[in-house]
């Protein structure tokens, strides 16, 4: 039965914006509601109210509290009220109802919790506020700091609903704070002036900050991917030189390109880069330490130490390595004793060393309950790289040990740097790092391994890198031990088996995958012919280097050594890095990619993520590359019977000289002799017509009129040879052909009109094919007679038919890319080539045909757009982008910014790939192609102006893409 509700319970609900809950939930007075305690009515009704139960309960004890208050009268005061009440119909106004007390009447206008109310936050702190200010008026205003000083902001402040209700974030409060101090405290014109000065001064350590730099890491934290990786298309040949780390030559702009897009992928703001690789000046202490006065002997006080650093004693220990006790540096016990010893100037704080003798030490002196802390044997050049470990510590959020171990293995992988200096290639080294930790989840010690050994020290209590790795596994009864001594690698008995065993085991190899490794380390640090290698800490690294990098890129051993080898192409240069001691170098103009470690670190995280994006496995990827099959070269039976099936096929089509006799062509001439059309025409070194009856590949036409105006014919039989010959001989090459064409289609499941180009794509016509199958016949009784050259052929189709297939490459797109291999990026001497950079432009055009497919278009658009670009008389750079326009689903105007990438309109399948990169890098950050150029040139040297507008352009593409998903 439903009961009439007070005008109280429809009025909370009503201001609540929930009609009828109250109601609904039993509720029909202000009364129902208090009788309950607070707490058990949110408690039982949180579901239902959600998070208005706290203030609706509240609204109804302050209407509760008004409805008492009316009716709240005693029957004395009542009586005499009424005895003495005016001859008025309506009371007149008194005092009370003018004048409203603190007790009875405003309090009970304004519900407890309400902003106006006198218990509410606002009236607290407008209280708080008046009474610093009085204290401020009867205190020593000269030192005091006051709070106009410290909160300008609040004396200004409108009490109103957006003040009330507005949620500002304490950061952005102490930040705007902050601000306006340092503006007046240097005397700067605005905030813009604040955050340039920020970004170059460089004391307390937390500093510089630019607020540019810090935009775009927060932008790039919400896209999860970086600058760098987004602007990479910029560089047009760069993608290019990853799948030809070898043998490609990086010209001067790609060097360069690349050098600055590692550098920028530490993601340090220009004050950071130049912290690390600059030169230490006079002003160093002024600069770093924020104090001119200051000397080295001021450091070997701790207290200066630790102020100065913002660090405290235990972290100076950690990063010294160093306590009063001693350094806490160990080292693995399964090492042998005459490598390195464990002091923090050969681990942890190697790099503070310079990796010298004469280690910074800690003393203590003093009674025990006031004693000093001592920092000894400090120099100018120890501080100067305690301050950039410091700073690296805090800006790369890592330990102190990984941080040194970082640098260093870079150092030594340098060529000469034994003074242990930083400069870009550290920069360069920590942004292919951040590139690895970030994608794959690798740690500072795993990158270190791969740059130069597995560590085997440890800041104690942890265990050294290096036994985690071989000696955790609990296996053997006894450890794996690096012993400097020869093995014999292919044994798997006594000492030299059990450490092949060890290895394995560690490194989750099968023996077939450890063999694998360990010919490609005896190439380059032992005796593949012995079988031999040493059991040190360079070669042990080794195979730890292509285990751990293959397993973190999601590659098998096997397939990973292919890939290094399909990459190596011969030269040795990309094993040398891998299964060598790697080197690291600045990349330079007509040098190989992978002649730097970072570089060739990069292409392979390139072209394992390019596989995994089109789903391509390794394992297939390898068969499509592989000319060089490593499996037995015998043919199958399938492949036997396939051949008998063409001989079956093909002797019935042999042309001879009684079809031609039959073709209608005359068989004599004017002087009544004889015309034997087969033998004119299957005569001499390129005959029409080979020895078996197949129609070679000269010129039907041609050679025809050419035989036929050699005989004494009248004018109307020559014409009359010619026709029919003409005709006779194209029926008989049509259907021979149509045998190869029918039986390949049928074999490799594809369409009719592909076998004819399939061959031609691996350097053969249809004519030489059938040529070579049917001369087998004599030869081939079993499929052990097949042999491997025609074997090797054949498989030739095979690959490119099934590249086709994984592609899904049209017939027309093959013809096009025989007869015009330009628009391909390739030339007719490299277009049957099958190599890495094929296969990824051929994807790359099945992603274009996606995105066209997308904006309403078809294949057959793109392959106009080619011909019409390429044409005597090319499109206009206005025509070119609408049509693109069209084709991509994109701004014309965006790709007429693009052609300034491009250097021109796009006329080739690759220039197309950078168009759709930049359109997919644009839908991905809302930054359009000028700022994406804009970002794409970005460096240390760039003005702060440049940096600030790319961090809002990032930070507004982003916005707008996430607010549109």
């Amino acid at each position: 039965m439903n009961q009439l509700a007070s005008p109280l319970i429809s009025r909370t609900e009503e201001i609540h914006n929930l009609p009828g809950k109250l109601t609904d939930l039993g509720y029909t007075s202000v009364f129902d509601v208090v009788r309950m305690p607070r707490e058990r009515f949110i408690r039982e009704h949180r579901a239902d109210l959600g998070r208005s139960a706290e203030k609706m309960y509240d609204l109804a004890v302050g209407y509760a509290h008004q409805v008492l208050h009316h009716f709240r009268r005693n029957s004395l005061s009542e009586a005499v009220q009424f005895g003495l009440r005016s001859p008025f119909s309506v009371s007149g106004p008194d005092y009370a109802n003018q004048f409203l007390d603190a007790n009875t009447g405003w309090k009970d206008k304004a519900p407890s919790g309400s902003p106006e109310a006198n218990d509410a936050p606002v009236a607290y702190l407008t209280h708080i506020y008046q009474l610093a200010l009085e204290q401020e008026k009867n205190g020593a205003t000269t030192i005091m700091n006051t709070l106009a000083e410290r909160r300008p902001d609040l004396g200004a402040l409108l009490i109103n609903d957006k003040a009330i209700n507005e949620v500002i974030p304490q950061l952005q409060l102490v930040n705007e704070i902050l601000s306006k101090a340092i503006q007046k405290k240097l005397s700067l014109t605005d905030l813009e002036a604040v955050n340039a000065r920020l970004s170059t001064t460089r004391y307390p350590n937390n500093l510089p900050y630019h607020y540019g730099h810090q935009q775009i890491q927060t932008a790039q934290s919400v896209l999860g991917t970086t600058l760098q990786d987004i602007t990479l298309p910029q560089t047009l040949d760069l993608p290019q030189n990853f799948w030809a780390t070898a043998k490609g030559k990086l010209s001067d702009t790609t060097a360069s390109a690349l050098t600055r897009l590692q550098i920028m992928a530490s993601q340090f703001s220009p004050e950071q880069q130049k912290i690390i690789t600059e030169t230490v000046g006079q002003d160093f202490y002024q600069l770093n330490y924020g104090d001119s006065s200051l000397t080295v002997n001021s450091f070997s006080d701790m207290t200066i130490m630790t102020d100065r650093t913002s660090l405290t004693v235990p972290q100076v220990e950690l990063m010294l390595c160093s306590t009063v006790g001693g350094s806490t540096v160990v080292k693995s016990d399964n090492v042998s004793s005459g490598d390195t010893t464990a002091t923090p100037f050969a681990y942890g704080a190697r790099f503070i060393h310079a990796g010298k003798p004469e280690a910074i030490t800690l003393s203590r002196s003093g009674a025990e309950a006031h004693f000093a802390l001592t920092v000894n044997n400090l120099t100018d050049d120890k501080l100067d790289r305690i301050n950039r470990t410091v700073r690296l510590q805090k800006w790369l959020n890592l330990s102190y040990e990984d941080i040194d171990l970082l640098v260093t293995s870079a150092m030594d992988a340098e060529t000469g740097n034994t003074a242990l200096s930083m400069n870009d290639n550290t920069l360069r080294m920590l942004g292919v790092f951040k590139h690895y930790q970030a994608k794959y989840g690798v740690s500072a010690k795993q990158f270190a391994g791969w740059l130069r050994v597995v560590a085997p020290f440890a800041i104690t209590p942890a265990t050294p890198f290096l036994d985690q790795v071989f000696n955790s596994v609990g296996t053997f009864d006894t450890p794996f031990v690096i012993d400097n001594q020869d093995f014999v690698y292919t044994l798997t008995t006594g000492g030299d088996g059990a450490r092949v065993k060890h290895i394995s085991t560690a490194l989750g190899l099968n023996h077939r995958q450890f063999l694998l490794l360990a010919d490609n380390i005896a190439r380059q640090q032992g005796n593949v012919t012995q079988s031999t290698l040493n059991c040190n800490l360079f070669v042990v690294s080794a195979f730890y280097r292509l285990a751990n990098l293959a397993r973190t890129l999601g590659i098998n051993p096997e397939s990973f050594c292919a890939l290094v080898d399909r990459l190596d192409a011969g030269t040795g240069i990309v094993w040398q890095q891998l299964a060598g001691k790697p080197t690291i170098t600045v990349p330079q103009k007509d040098s190989p990619l992978a002649a730097d470690i970072l570089s060739l670190l990069q292409a392979l995280s390139a072209i394992a993520q390019w596989q995994q994006q089109h789903d391509l496995e390794f394992s297939a990827l390898l068969l499509l590359l592989s000319d060089n099959p490593t499996s037995t070269s015998q043919g199958t039976d399938d492949q036997l019977n396939f051949i008998r099936q063409v001989w079956q096929n093909l002797g019935s089509t042999f042309v001879g000289a009684t079809l031609l006799s039959r073709s209608g062509a005359p068989l004599v001439d004017t002087n009544g002799h004889a015309i034997d059309w087969f033998a004119l025409l299957s005569a001499g070194n390129s005959p029409l017509i080979d020895k078996v009856g197949l129609v070679t590949d000269a010129g039907i036409e041609s050679v025809i009129a050419t035989v036929v105006n050699t005989q004494s014919l009248s004018d109307e039989d020559k014409k009359l040879a010619i026709t029919t010959l003409t005709n006779t001989l194209n029926q008989a090459q049509k259907t021979q052909q149509g045998v190869a064409v029918s039986l390949l289609a049928q074999t490799l499941n594809v369409s009719q009109s592909l076998p004819a180009l399939l061959l031609r794509w691996s350097g053969q016509t249809t004519y030489q094919w059938l040529s070579a199958t049917w001369a087998l016949k004599e030869t081939v009784k079993t499929a052990a007679d097949i042999p491997a050259d025609y074997l090797r052929q054949l498989r030739e189709v095979v690959r490119r038919s099934l590249l086709t297939q994984q592609f899904t490459l049209s017939p027309a797109m093959v013809q096009t890319l025989l007869d015009y291999p330009a628009y391909f990026g390739a030339s007719a001497e490299t277009v049957t080539d099958i190599s890495l950079w094929m296969l990824y432009t051929l994807s790359r055009y099945s992603d274009l045909l996606l995105q066209v497919g997308k904006a309403g278009g078809a294949e057959d658009d793109v392959l106009a757009y080619l011909r019409a670009v390429n044409a005597a008389t090319p499109l206009s750079q206005a025509d070119a982008a609408q049509t693109l326009a069209t084709l991509l689903g994109w701004e014309a105007n965006e790709l007429q910014a693009a052609w300034s990438v491009l250097g021109g309109i796009a006329k080739t399948t690759p220039q197309l790939d950078t168009l759709l990169r930049l359109q997919q890098a644009q839908n991905q950050t809302g930054l359009g192609v000028t700022q994406q150029q804009q970002g794409y040139l970005l460096s240390r040297d760039s003005d702060y102006t440049l940096w600030q507008s790319t961090g809002q352009a990032l930070v507004a593409g982003v916005s707008h893409v996430k607010g549109s998903n």
